[in-house]
């Protein structure tokens, strides 16, 4: 069964179609004249309603030519005039606020077209009996005549402000159907759905209490889709990260002192993305990932670490490694959560799957907004100038922003030389460069790790990291996944 609203909407996406699809000459000559019509009647539309908003005080005005006043009492004409100018210039004045509640349909106003009517009424059985006691001169046939106006000039603008509420609510629809038509069958069963639960829970306080929550929600969540931020939750994990896949052709991460969940231990939703993730070069796409090591993990992995690294490179994945204790402390004080993230297509969209959040509150985060793209290019770009360790496969998917960045880099590169008073010759643009050999990994690993060694503070791991270390492996769950 298809209902009006049905028959609205496919009426406006048909006309979309015919006003942007290509067609004969014909259909478009006729869409052009259609369009000229849909102007003049716009125009016809318009004058009346100008007409009507002139014409409303006028016309009691003119009709006092064939109702005088009582004789002798002429000068009760001006009174007359002044007291259906008032009447209507208050109507229209406050137009908006009756408008207003019309729409909301509050208080006495729902009725206000019936009151009108009424006032009609009355003005007419006025207009008879004044004109059936002509040439009467007493206080009743003064009062009639004094009174008569008012009584037409007020439903006379009241209805010209309920037609042109109407008109305007009108053409306030249309842009938002036209913006619709592509997806008007959806949006039809959508509507259907909201009107179905509020006239089917009418009756049951608790089932629409729920009802109203989750529409809240809905609205909420559709707020936050309109400025380009989505959140979902874990178990959409995987199919969020196919739609980005799908759509854009190259992906660059961070990962932030979380080297304990690449290795053999993880949850479902750890080995989901680790798959989705193996997956993008695959499919033909630029994947890279900065790791963020921490000073307790250079000390407790490093055979993780290397691992880690030749497991992604034989993945297809760039690979470069960021102390973490290098990063200015601006950074730092952001957040683990602020600073680990992904970028698609660098400037398009960007996302985040903390996996050491826990299952219970762990979610997707998307996010397609200009402003907030521009502040996570620009936290990359910052933490990618503080790598010691690159393969070549990320200097090859990066070699744009690492010309823009090269100086900074071996600027930072020479202040780090002498301080451990050049002990590790550098191996080009970075200190530490590598290939895609498992033995040339486990090599350059080792010598990352003396120059960790070489630049480590004579004081240890500080206490408050050495607790965070400790968290991070009672969150580890027990089992163990395939990569």
């Amino acid at each position: 069964m298809t209902s009006d609203s049905d028959s609205d909407f496919t009426a406006v996406r048909l006309e979309s179609n015919s006003q942007h699809s290509p067609g004969t000459k014909k259909h478009r000559a006729w869409n052009y004249e259609s369009q000229e019509l849909r102007e003049i009647k716009a125009l016809l539309r318009d004058g009346a309603t100008f007409f009507l908003k002139v014409s409303a005080p006028v016309v009691p005005l003119a009709a006092q030519r064939f109702v005088l006043p009582p004789p002798g009492q002429e000068e009760l004409e001006w009174l007359a005039i002044f007291l259906c100018l008032v009447s209507s210039s208050t109507v229209l004045i406050y137009r908006d606020q009756i408008g207003y509640a019309f729409d909301a349909r509050v208080s006495w106003l729902r009725q206000a077209p019936l009151l009108g009517f009424f006032l009609a009424v009355v003005g007419t059985l006025a207009t008879v009996s004044y004109v059936h006691r002509q040439p009467a001169q007493d206080f009743v046939q003064a009062a009639l005549y004094v009174l008569l106006w008012p009584a037409y000039s007020i439903p006379l603008t009241l209805i010209l402000v309920y037609l042109e509420q109407k008109r305007t609510s009108s053409k306030r629809i249309e842009p938002l159907l036209g913006q619709l038509a592509p997806v008007c069958r959806e949006a039809s069963h959508a509507l259907e759905d909201v009107a179905g639960f509020l006239s089917m829970s009418r009756g049951n306080a608790a089932w629409r209490k729920f009802g109203i929550q989750i529409l809240d929600q809905t609205r909420d969540a559709f707020h936050n889709v309109k400025h380009g931020r989505i959140e979902m939750d874990v178990v959409h994990m995987p199919h969020a990260f196919k739609n980005l896949a799908d759509h854009y052709g190259r992906f660059d991460a961070i990962s932030v002192r979380e080297i304990p969940f690449w290795g053999p231990r993880g949850d479902w939703f750890a080995q989901a993305y680790s798959r989705a993730c193996a997956e993008l070069p695959c499919n033909g796409k630029i994947a890279t990932r900065i790791f963020v090591v921490s000073r307790e993990e250079f000390e407790q992995f490093p055979e993780l670490i290397a691992q880690t690294l030749f497991d992604h490179i034989c993945n297809g994945f760039g690979v470069a490694v960021v102390p973490y204790e290098e990063l200015p402390d601006a950074l730092r004080q952001l957040g683990d959560n602020e600073l680990d993230f992904a970028l698609w297509d660098l400037e398009q969209a960007w996302s985040s799957f903390r996996q050491n959040e826990g299952a219970v509150n762990r979610k997707i985060l998307i996010s397609f907004s200009a402003r907030e793209l521009a502040r996570k290019l620009n936290i990359y770009e910052t933490i990618l100038q503080h790598a010691w360790l690159v393969d070549r496969r990320f200097q090859q998917g990066h070699q744009a922003t690492l010309q823009k960045l090269l100086p900074g880099i071996r600027q930072r590169n020479a202040q780090l030389c002498r301080r451990i008073e050049n002990k590790i010759v550098p191996d080009g643009g970075f200190l530490i460069e590598i290939g895609n050999g498992e033995k040339e990994v486990k090599e350059k690993v080792a010598k990352l790790i003396t120059l960790w060694n070489l630049t480590r503070p004579r004081e240890g791991i500080a206490p408050q990291i050495a607790a965070e270390t400790k968290r991070k492996h009672e969150l580890l769950p027990k089992q163990s996944i395939d990569r």
